[in-house]
């Protein structure tokens, strides 16, 4: 009995060590910060995002997340496919689709942020 017991004590002892070690490795801080919601229907980050968009502000992100998605994905089409038209003539470029209602931000700054962060999306997947 007192083989059984040792053997479980130490069990329960591992098992609370390897529960504080992946606390920690998931980030402790992380597990309780609480951010402001993002708004519903935005594209996953495309590779690259996080290097021109360390933090996103909510009243941009739609414009900045949805221009570098479509840039990046217009981007990556024309390496794989040998084109090579200039990403400012491409028709999601010049015909900014709203994808979704952004009620902070007026057209005009949106279309502007969007075309920026098309530009960028473009950029990088035409490196690889």
């Amino acid at each position: 009995m007192g083989k059984r017991k040792g053997r479980c004590d130490s069990l329960r002892g591992l098992a609370a060590c390897l529960l504080v070690i992946c606390i920690f490795a998931l980030g402790w801080p992380d597990l309780f910060a609480q951010s402001a919601p993002l708004p519903v229907g935005l594209p996953a980050r495309a590779p690259g995002y996080d290097h021109y968009y360390r933090s996103e502000q909510a009243s941009t992100v739609f414009a900045t997340r949805w221009g570098y998605f479509d840039g990046y994905q217009g981007g990556k089409h024309d390496r794989e496919f040998g084109k090579e038209p200039a990403p400012t003539e491409q028709d999601r470029y010049k015909l900014v689709p709203d994808h979704g209602v952004h009620p902070d931000l007026p057209r005009a700054k949106y279309k502007t942020i969007y075309q920026q962060a098309y530009l960028q999306g473009y950029a990088y997947a035409m490196q690889f």
